[in-house]
């Protein structure tokens, strides 16, 4: 069985035992992109859960996958799973001069996403990260969407 087929089969449990799935580390990433743009919904969306955990640098290219999936369950999923990317010690220049962090551009996709339940796990999500910018911070501090709803990522 090749590696993308045991994440599969592994993700694919009602519970996946993401403890065991994590000591994969980054040796699964480029799986986990894989099915992440090639998945089902709820599968995309716990491969992102599960690079959250895995959560190194490169897990970020998962995340961002999900960031631009076309269903908001996945996108729900990227934006839950921002908030525990850990901080990452490289990062990018923006168009200011100031560093921002890798997780900033899914971040600030997440956060002008058309699906309310995406966007209020976004904004949470960058509530909790310390690097987040200023300017989005900022842009926190109006109310949530009246159409936002509770969506439960998994978890």
């Amino acid at each position: 069985m090749d590696q993308r087929s045991h994440l599969v089969e592994m993700l694919d449990e009602e519970e996946p035992d993401y403890d065991a799935a994590e000591s994969l580390g980054d040796s699964v990433i480029d799986e986990l992109v894989e099915i992440v743009n090639t998945a089902p919904a709820l599968l995309a969306a716990k491969a992102t859960t599960l690079a959250a955990r895995i959560g190194s640098e490169s897990s970020g290219r998962v995340v961002l996958a999900a960031a631009h999936h076309s269903d908001p369950s996945v996108r729900v999923a990227a934006a839950a799973a921002l908030s525990r990317m850990p901080l990452f010690s490289s990062t990018v220049f923006i168009d200011s001069g100031s560093q921002a962090d890798p997780m900033q551009e899914p971040l600030e996709l997440l956060m002008s996403d058309e699906d309310p339940g995406v966007r209020k796990y976004a904004r949470r999500s960058a509530s909790e990260r310390a690097d987040a910018s200023e300017s989005l911070i900022r842009s926190l501090d109006g109310p949530l969407d009246s159409g936002e709803v509770d969506r439960n990522p998994i978890r």
